[in-house]
């Protein structure tokens, strides 16, 4: 799916403006027709990578004021990706039913890619965003209360939830990760692994990933969870496409 945005040089003021700022990535989320979604992967206040989503309303050309229900927030361990404002890391789209594990139903999700791990965050079911929009609609309830400690405790734990580190749905080592010495803008960094510089879908469960290095993958997701077959290594990768023959 493309989108393409024209817009009038007089209408840009009244577009919808993110919240979040240093923002790495950007992704779609694979949903149904006339319904859209966006997650953001980004660097917060403090400096930790976090990964969340946001509605978008298209009628009225404005994106949610809460997280999305549809992919709960985390944070990304600095562990996975240790340097994110040097090597980015990138949001890819996965479309449902890719991954199908036992009885478990696959509603899609985003990888993500760039650091000593590839992650998958799923999307959440129809039954999880409801209960998650029950204990949202209870907390501003208590956020609301005229009892002072009654409010500042919903607010201690609004701040609690999202400030959680989830765990992926699935993940896969990058397989170069011991570089003993890369030197990146004059600081030397140790066992930093080369970031994936570029992505293309070849079809809704493979991927070829390359690096800043040449090295290139193929990603396969399936029943089986990912995994990552090295295809070799050229120079260095500046984009990818899947119209290769």
């Amino acid at each position: 799916m493309s989108f393409i945005l024209l817009c009038h040089a007089n209408t840009l003021n009244t577009l919808p403006r993110i919240p979040e700022a240093n923002i790495f990535s950007l992704a779609f989320l694979p949903l149904e027709e006339d319904e859209y979604a966006i997650a953001v992967l980004f660097l917060d206040s403090q400096g930790r990578l976090q990964l969340c989503a946001r509605d978008i309303d298209i009628d009225n050309q404005e994106l949610s004021m809460h997280y999305s229900l549809l992919l709960q927030p985390t944070f990304i361990s600095d562990k996975v990706i240790p340097c994110p404002t040097e090597l980015p890391p990138q949001l890819v789209p996965v479309p449902p039913d890719v991954f199908l594990q036992h009885t478990d139903n696959s509603f899609g999700g985003v990888l993500v890619v760039g650091g000593r791990q590839i992650l998958f965050f799923d999307m959440a079911s129809k039954q999880n965003q409801e209960r998650q929009r029950g204990k949202r609609k209870r907390l501003e309830t208590k956020k609301n209360s005229d009892d002072s400690a009654v409010s500042a405790k919903a607010k201690a734990k609004e701040k609690e939830r999202s400030s959680r580190t989830r765990k992926p749905k699935a993940s896969v080592e990058w397989p170069w990760s011991e570089v003993t010495a890369y030197v990146l803008n004059s600081y030397s960094f140790s066992d930093i692994s080369p970031y994936v510089s570029s992505w293309t879908a070849v079809d809704q469960s493979r991927y070829l990933l390359g690096d800043s290095f040449g090295r290139l993958s193929m990603l396969s997701l399936g029943t089986d969870g990912m995994i990552l077959i090295p295809l070799g290594q050229a120079r260095t990768i500046i984009h990818l496409s899947k119209d290769i023959h």
